[in-house]
């Protein structure tokens, strides 16, 4: 308690008056590398109960405090600094997106060109055209439908997530706590509340399509791979970890013609092991990669880590603040750089988060 006090509060307190670019020169975080889900000012029900999101005037306030303080370089700016050891200009800063939403299309690329940005979005292969909704999306759309209904509906469902072992204090939380591997269990759900998964992903269409991407990369914005559909990475084996990367990293090359293979981490990369990172490096599999830890350093000079302004109501620049804070807390006490542990999971299943932690900890 003392130390997050100290970390969340005391620190940026006193940060408050000091210059962000001396910040950033105490804690070294160069580049700076945030990300995003969504931007809209509509009402998205396969995401609004899994966090916050900005609508258009937050995003672009957000985008003029970026502007002001750093500069903006793409990716290749990055795998270039990592191949020729060459340091990137001070202050810099890469923005990115995950997920694969249609919003990246219709809201984010035009605002992002008319101010001349650069940007990488990361889509997993398996939700592309639509074909497929992800996990918790399609929990955030069941949430949606249930708090709708009577409320005797409503005790009926309560009781049928309990007998299937979900636990929580209200509907939501039993909902959110399904994970990957019992994923099987929401279409049985979905039928017992009476709620159309696949009409809904039909009509609303919350992905982008081939030729949206295709559109992207001519506008000169960066494809990267988010996995084939999803999962958590610290619950799956090793040689899974693996086959979501490379299997999502070739279908970008044999449908975009992609030249750099990136990647993010669904749910961001916390727990996955060091022998994931050998191996993909080793391999080629990866010329670089992303998570989502927050101003934080990596063993592996590939591999960037990230922060997310979304999940906050405060604007951009005190958020900016508590991260700086954060990472030089964290540099105090010799924590700034993540340890990894050297062997990934040997079992494939993991035993559930709590309920709205593998929806919040990452892309």
């Amino acid at each position: 308690m003392i130390a997050r006090t100290i970390k969340d509060d005391l620190l940026p307190a006193i940060f408050q008056a000091i210059p962000l670019g001396f910040l950033e020169s105490l804690t070294g975080a160069n580049p700076v590398v945030a990300y995003y889900h969504i931007v809209s000012d509509n009402d998205v029900p396969h995401v609004k109960h899994l966090y916050r999101f900005r609508n258009v005037s937050q995003f672009e306030k957000d985008l003029e405090v970026f502007l002001k303080l750093y500069k903006p370089v793409g990716l290749l700016d990055l795998l270039r600094s990592v191949n020729t050891g060459k340091t990137l200009p001070q202050h810099s800063f890469h923005l990115t997106f995950d997920d694969g939403f249609r919003e990246l299309s219709d809201v984010i690329a035009p605002i992002l060109l008319r101010k001349g940005i650069p940007a990488t979005f990361f889509l997993a292969s398996a939700f592309l055209d639509n074909k497929e909704m992800a996990l918790h999306n399609e929990l955030s759309v069941l949430i949606e439908h249930i708090k709708r209904l009577p409320e005797n509906r409503q005790r009926e469902i309560n009781d049928f997530l309990a007998k299937h072992q979900l636990d929580g204090k209200d509907i939501p939380t039993k909902l959110l706590s399904i994970i990957y591997q019992r994923k099987e269990l929401v279409p049985r759900i979905a039928r017992f509340v009476e709620c159309d998964l696949t009409g809904y992903l039909q009509r609303t269409r919350p992905y982008l399509t081939s030729g949206e991407v295709r559109k992207l990369v001519a506008q000169g914005f960066t494809i990267g791979a988010h996995s084939i559909d999803h999962p958590r990475y610290s619950a799956l084996t090793l040689k899974e970890q693996v086959r979501q990367t490379s299997e999502s990293v070739s279908f970008l090359r044999q449908n975009f013609g992609i030249s750099c293979s990136t990647f993010s981490f669904p749910h961001g990369d916390s727990n996955v092991a060091s022998d994931f990172f050998k191996e993909i490096y080793d391999r080629r599999i990866l010329d670089i990669s992303f998570g989502s830890a927050g101003m934080l350093k990596e063993n592996f000079p590939r591999h960037f880590q990230r922060f997310s302004p979304e999940n906050s109501l405060l604007p951009v620049e005190p958020i900016l603040r508590r991260h700086y804070a954060r990472s030089l807390y964290k540099r105090l006490l010799g924590k700034q750089v993540i340890n990894r542990t050297q062997r990934a999971n040997s079992s494939s299943f993991e035993t559930c988060p709590g309920p709205r932690a593998f929806i919040m900890g990452g892309g």
